[in-house]
C-alpha cells in the first residue's frame, strides 16, 4: 500500500497517536497517585488508631501497676512479719518462763509497771519500771535483782513518791539481763 497521505497530515496523525499514549500515561500516573494516597490515608488512620489503642493500654496496666504496687507492698510486709516469726520460733524463747523467773526475784509489796522482753535486749543495758509499797520494798527488790543469777550491774535511775494509789513509790531501775533468764 502506497502511503498518499500528505506530510502535514502524517505528522498530525503522529502527534495524535504520541497524544493518546501521554494521556494514557498521565491517567495512569493520577490512579497511581490515587492509589499511593490512599495507601498512605489507610496507614495514617490505622497508625492513629493504634495509637489510641496502645495509650489506652498503658493507662490500663499503670491502674493494675499503682494496684499491684499496693499489693507488693503488703507481701513485702507480710514476708518481714514471717522473716520476724521465724526468728522469734527458731529461738524458742518460753517468755511467759522468763515472766516467772522475774517474779521469783521480785519480792512481796513491789509490781513491774513495765518490762521489755527481747532476745536483743541481753548483755545490754535495759529499764525496768516498778511501783512499790514502801522505800524499803524497794531497796529489798534491788538486793534481790543483784544476787539474782539473772541480772547484772542493777541499780536505781530514778525513785519518787506519788502518794497516789496503792504503790505510792515510783522507782526505775537500770540493768543487763543475761542469757540465762532467756535460755532456762
Amino acid at each position: 500500500m502506497i502511503n498518499l497521505l500528505p506530510d502535514e497530515r502524517k505528522r498530525a496523525i503522529r502527534a495524535g497517536r504520541a497524544n493518546r499514549l501521554l494521556v494514557r500515561y498521565l491517567f495512569l500516573v493520577i490512579l497511581f497517585g490515587v492509589i499511593v494516597a490512599a495507601f498512605v490515608g489507610l496507614s495514617y488512620f490505622y497508625l492513629f488508631n493504634q495509637k489510641n489503642i496502645a495509650e489506652d493500654t498503658i493507662a490500663v496496666n499503670q491502674a493494675e501497676s499503682a494496684q499491684l504496687s499496693d499489693e507488693q507492698e503488703a507481701i513485702t510486709e507480710f514476708e518481714q512479719n514471717l522473716a520476724i516469726a521465724k526468728d522469734v520460733l527458731a529461738k524458742k524463747i518460753d517468755y511467759s518462763g522468763i515472766l516467772l523467773r522475774y517474779a521469783s526475784v521480785i519480792p512481796k509489796g513491789n509490781v513491774i509497771e513495765s518490762v521489755t522482753l527481747d532476745p536483743s535486749v541481753t548483755s545490754s543495758e535495759t529499764t525496768l519500771n516498778i511501783r512499790s509499797l514502801t522505800d524499803q520494798a524497794a531497796l529489798n527488790l534491788k538486793e534481790s535483782m543483784i544476787r539474782s543469777p539473772y541480772f547484772e550491774e542493777v541499780k536505781f535511775v530514778n525513785l519518787t513518791r506519788d502518794n497516789d494509789g496503792k504503790y505510792p513509790i515510783r522507782s526505775t531501775m537500770s540493768l543487763k539481763i543475761k542469757q540465762e533468764l532467756l535460755n532456762e
